[in-house]
């Protein structure tokens, strides 16, 4: 769902995204991983 906003609204192309959107990509994936509530 990231990919497909950044596209939409920073405009990337392919798999690229920009910085902001990569580092709330990171921050996301982090916090899934912390979870303590186990795996969704």
């Amino acid at each position: 769902m990231v990919r497909r906003y950044c596209c939409g609204v920073h405009g990337t192309r392919g798999e690229s995204l920009c910085p902001a959107c990569n580092a709330l990509l990171e921050y996301a994936r982090e916090r899934r991983d912390r979870c303590l509530h186990g795996k969704i």
